[in-house]
């Protein structure tokens, strides 16, 4: 037979059962409703009496229970570093009383993060762009970015899933953008906001902006790869990453593939690819021959 070591009974006296919901991290002020929900039953054969329920100390008016001795404790928002603490006493018909203490942490985030700088660049027909934010409460969750371009009006150069989205800190945006209209130039603006962990979004006020320029043409290392079977659909195109001390814009002017018989083409080694700068030199008339004159006082620009 076993042996019995101890006896405890049944129940006898008030039971407090309390649970907290919406009090999971941080919260903006609009959705900062945390509650505390329970029940008071009593288990001495009497009825509950007597119910109240103070929060940090001062009285929570109207609380009490329903027949079946539930109760409800809401739109606790209190923003604080320490607990705020809710205390619930109830008594029955025979004098058995009980006290529960329920300690809370609400985290409220009042201020929205904010964008400190965006570093964006062109790279091609490639927007590469990132941002540097922060948030001094809740902490930063994502940036939020849009295009739009007052050429490009209805973004048909932006992939549909690229002309808004989120990136995290630290991470590199890379958007490769087709030419549109008869332009060799588009500029678009990029407008980043921030959300932080309690969902607090930068003002569009204090969003930062920033242009950038995106040139239809080729590089450096695209142009070496042209060849004779290639120049044609290249002349013209202009070279985006050359920056020789001459300065200027240069573009593809020609591939030198003739063998004059020796070894060379007609303008010196065989396979050389010519780059021509564009030039605005400005003329007077008086410097043209007389069927092209004008006005004496005109001046004409000469692109070539």
């Amino acid at each position: 037979m076993p042996k019995i070591l101890d006896y405890i009974g049944p129940a006898d006296g008030v039971i407090i059962t309390a649970s907290v919901s919406g009090n999971n991290g941080w919260l903006n002020p609009s959705e900062a409703n945390v509650s505390v929900t329970g029940r008071i039953v009593t288990y001495s054969g009497g009825n509950i009496t007597i119910v109240s329920a103070t929060k940090d100390g001062a009285e929570i008016t109207g609380f009490s229970i329903d027949a079946d001795g539930r109760y409800s404790i809401t739109n606790i928002t209190t923003d604080t570093t320490t607990d705020t603490t809710i205390v619930i006493n109830a008594q029955d018909s025979n004098g058995k009383s009980n006290t529960k203490t329920i300690p809370i942490t609400i985290r409220v985030d009042n201020i929205p993060p904010v964008v400190d700088s965006i570093d964006a660049k062109a790279e091609g027909l490639k927007i590469k762009f990132t941002a540097i934010g922060h948030d001094n409460e809740s902490g930063l969750k994502y940036f939020n970015y849009t295009i739009t371009s007052a050429q490009d009006t209805t973004l048909a150069g932006i992939p549909v899933d690229k002309k808004t989205g989120t990136f995290t800190a630290g991470q590199t945006i890379e958007i490769t953008t087709t030419p549109t209209g008869n332009r060799e130039e588009t500029t678009y603006t990029v407008t980043v906001t921030a959300t932080d962990n309690a969902d607090n979004i930068t003002p569009n006020s204090n969003a930062k902006t920033t242009n950038v320029t995106l040139i239809d043409g080729i590089t450096v290392a695209q142009a070496k790869q042209i060849t004779a079977e290639t120049i044609q659909r290249n002349i013209g195109k202009r070279v985006v990453d050359y920056n020789p001390p001459a300065g200027g814009t240069w573009r593809v002017f020609y591939y030198d593939a003739e063998d004059n018989g020796d070894g060379n083409g007609y303008f010196g080694p065989l396979n050389t690819l010519y780059l021509r700068r564009d030039r605005e030199i400005q003329l007077t008339t008086a410097q043209f021959p007389s069927e092209y004159k004008q006005n004496s006082d005109d001046t004409i620009n000469n692109i070539y």
